[in-house]
């Protein structure tokens, strides 16, 4: 509910397992300090090295509200594992629209390729009313209704 600021910016950072211990190696990722309130796409920088198939990773978005009370900080966190989609599934998405592609990857269970692929699919035609309807259905059904009605942007891609 907050646009960011220099004042009131944002940090993305990555926590992920360092192989062979039960330690984290937790790295910033992302700077953010001007953006509007809503919902925001935000692509890894290419220096970052995409998880590996099978690997996990714990996300967590901070936006800095007060530097001197961490307390007033507000947070979203996100654990994954990055999955490979069955055989199957690489083909039906081989040749399947995209609006297609959101159902597949609704009913495979892969919620980061549902969402992003409906966010862009927003993006690119906002007035599009069945595509407004499967997002708040898509939203609602994470339990986020709120958010719905959100403008839809990306921060491009970071480096």
């Amino acid at each position: 509910p907050y646009d960011l600021t220099p004042d009131r910016p944002a940090r993305l950072v990555m926590e992920t397992p360092e192989p062979g211990t039960q330690y984290m190696t937790q790295q910033t990722v992302l700077e953010i300090t001007r953006l509007k309130a809503g919902i925001v796409g935000i692509p890894m920088p290419k220096s970052q090295a995409p998880l590996q198939v099978g690997q996990r990773a714990h996300w967590t978005l901070t936006i800095l509200c007060n530097p001197k009370d961490a307390a007033a900080n507000k947070y979203a966190d996100l654990s994954l594992q990055r999955v490979a989609p069955d055989l199957k599934l690489q083909q039906q998405l081989a040749t399947a629209t995209p609006q297609e592609q959101v159902e597949l990857y609704g009913a495979a269970g892969l919620w980061e390729n549902t969402l992003t692929t409906l966010a862009q699919l927003r993006r690119a035609t906002p007035d599009d009313r069945t595509l407004a309807i499967d997002w708040q259905d898509l939203l609602q059904a994470a339990d986020l209704p709120e958010v719905a009605g959100k403008p839809v942007s990306n921060l491009g891609r970071a480096d």
